[in-house]
């Protein structure tokens, strides 16, 4: 598990954006996760390398001690933090938007 002092932050662009998250950088806290700004829902698309749908949970971020309003993709079995994605419910993200490789 990756525990950096910063967070990595991907940008989304205007159009269809694929926002790259790696199971093997998954971190422990919110604030050092990758954070994902500009998820487009329906547009945009989240690819998790390292993990299968069954690894991961799509939850509320401020369940977790984070934004309300924003999502966290955590690894089932250890609870690490593999994304946050800025300004979008936990509702909002589903299988559409995720693709595992």
């Amino acid at each position: 598990m990756a525990d950096a002092l910063e967070a990595t932050v991907q940008e989304g662009t205007p159009g269809q954006d694929v926002f790259e998250v790696d199971a093997a950088e998954a971190s422990e806290t919110l604030e050092a996760a990758t954070l994902i700004r500009g998820f487009e829902d329906g547009i945009d698309i989240i690819e998790i390398s390292g993990a299968g749908p069954q690894d991961v949970v799509v939850a509320d971020a401020g369940a977790l001690g984070g934004a309300a309003g924003d999502t966290a993709l955590a690894l089932a079995d250890s609870g690490a933090i593999l994304a946050v994605v800025a300004d979008v419910p936990a509702s909002n993200i589903d299988g559409n938007d995720l693709i595992f490789a």
